[in-house]
């Protein structure tokens, strides 16, 4: 499983294909959703390591967000794609991330 903690307290929607904005210590700057990351790097292992594509191992992903409370930005409707591919879980919501690993 892949699970990524990010720390992120806000975002913004943009008009960009798999593309949010968010604050970071040196300013507001545009990133990957943090869904499209999570399955991007499961398709990389996914592609590239032998074991896992030979062994047929499957690679679940999830983004844990401590510190998000749901806005609306990043479980968007524009983002629906990625989100399927890669849920989030928000502030607030870690019993339905870890039932999501039984």
């Amino acid at each position: 499983m892949i699970i990524e903690l990010k720390q992120w307290e806000s975002a913004r929607k943009t008009d960009r294909d798999a593309l949010v904005s968010t604050r970071f210590s040196h300013g507001e700057k545009e990133t990957s959703h943090p869904s499209y990351q999570a399955w991007s790097y499961a398709s990389l292992l996914s592609n590239f390591n032998e074991a896992v594509y030979s062994e047929n191992m499957g690679c679940d992903r999830a983004r844990i967000f401590t510190n998000y409370t749901d806005d609306g930005v990043i479980t968007d409707s524009f983002y629906a794609h990625y989100l399927e591919l890669a849920p989030v879980f928000l502030k607030g919501e870690t019993e339905k991330a870890k039932l999501r690993q039984l």
